[in-house]
């Protein structure tokens, strides 16, 4: 909500009432450290992007997520520095770091294509 103007929170606020009678077993709140987003932001170079914005608005964005974790009993922050989900090794990180149950293996199988 940082992020936005004042003339629109109203309407974000209606929105996320949606979510108010939502009971989760944990809330996971996934972050990591503002060097780390910088370098990924840079890596894409993208020109329309401006590094320096992004971050900022990252800290907003991180600080916010940050602050409502510690209004809920039930949630479990976790710097993912150093994670890839598109590894293994990262997604059981994860899973072992919020407690949750192991996940089925679901094999992989050739398509013919």
């Amino acid at each position: 909500m940082a992020e936005y103007p004042p003339e629109c929170q109203d309407g974000l606020r209606r929105v996320l009432a949606m979510g108010d009678s939502w009971t989760f077993d944990r809330i996971i709140v996934l972050t990591s450290s503002t060097a780390t987003v910088e370098k990924h932001i840079k890596l894409r170079n993208r020109p329309y992007e401006v590094a320096e914005n992004m971050v900022r608005r990252f800290r907003l964005i991180d600080a916010a997520f940050r602050q409502l974790a510690t209004r809920e009993p039930n949630a479990i922050v976790i710097d993912r520095d150093g994670m890839e989900f598109h590894e293994r090794s990262g997604l059981d990180a994860i899973v072992q770091a919020a407690a949750l149950p192991k996940y089925p293996e679901i094999p992989y199988r050739d398509l013919p294509c």
